[in-house]
């Protein structure tokens, strides 16, 4: 089996090449950057990517869109630093193979991991599968009562932006940035900015993007790529917020009049 490996730390990055090597695997190329990874997977067509989620340039999740625009066939193995809800959440929506959290993965594990993606399976942490466990048995959770429009305001609160920072984004007013904000509080529960703020980064909502090398939010903001968010093509002040996955109702446009 052959293995690209992708990480922005040389040492661990050095470190997985390695074990791939020890474990039996091929390793044909390794890179540091999304764009570099995108350029290095599309030329050597590998059968794994073990693949850092916190890169530079770009999010691994952009990383796996890109590829996945190139027909690549390759199977992810996706590794970070960070396990919580919103990770486990996106992970499952991109069809990886696996996901390893760099905080309590022994080289045990990984060899697992490639052995059990490498026959066609998969390989989730314990902390991962926790997650996931709780969260398709919490009827409140995120993804249960958010719209993908929402989870974007949500990640971008998270991201410390304040109503008017929203609206600057998105290209609403503040008036109509604050009645999303009253909607997602709304909808899970919340009473107060504080308590939302916390929950937006104890869930993982906050952009994977670490530096600003990529000027465009939809690389921090997957979800504003598609048609989940919409503007009204005669006003750049109408925004399709959609209604949450449980409203029952047609989606309609906030006037940010």
């Amino acid at each position: 089996m052959r293995i690209v490996v992708v990480d922005d730390h040389q040492i661990l990055r050095e470190v997985l090449e390695a074990a791939c090597s020890w474990f039996g695997f091929s390793v044909v190329g390794a890179a540091s950057t999304g764009i570099d990874a995108i350029e290095t997977i599309s030329r050597v067509s590998p059968d794994i990517v073990i693949l850092d989620l916190l890169l530079p340039d770009m999010d691994g999740f952009a990383v796996a869109d890109a590829l996945r625009a190139r027909a690549c066939k390759a199977r992810i193995l996706a590794v970070s630093s960070r396990c919580d809800e919103n990770t486990v959440y996106r992970i499952e929506r991109a069809g990886f193979s696996g996901f390893l959290d760099k905080r309590a993965t022994a080289i045990d594990d990984l060899r697992k991991a490639l052995d059990s993606i490498s026959s066609g399976g998969s390989f989730f942490s314990k902390a991962f599968q926790e997650l996931q466990k709780a969260g398709r048995n919490n009827p409140h959770a995120f993804q249960k009562v958010l719209s993908r429009s929402q989870q974007v305001v949500l990640a971008m609160i998270g991201d410390l932006m304040g109503d008017y920072e929203v609206a600057s984004q998105l290209g609403i007013s503040h008036h109509t940035a604050e009645k999303h904000r009253f909607r997602i509080m709304r909808r899970l529960g919340i009473r107060s900015r504080d308590e939302l703020l916390r929950y937006a980064r104890k869930s993982g909502f906050t952009s994977y993007k670490t530096t600003e090398a990529v000027d465009s939010s939809c690389c921090r903001y997957p979800a504003l790529q598609g048609n989940e968010i919409q503007f009204d093509s005669s006003s750049a002040r109408r925004f399709d917020i959609g209604p949450g996955p449980n409203d029952g109702h047609p989606v309609t446009s906030c006037d940010a009049s």
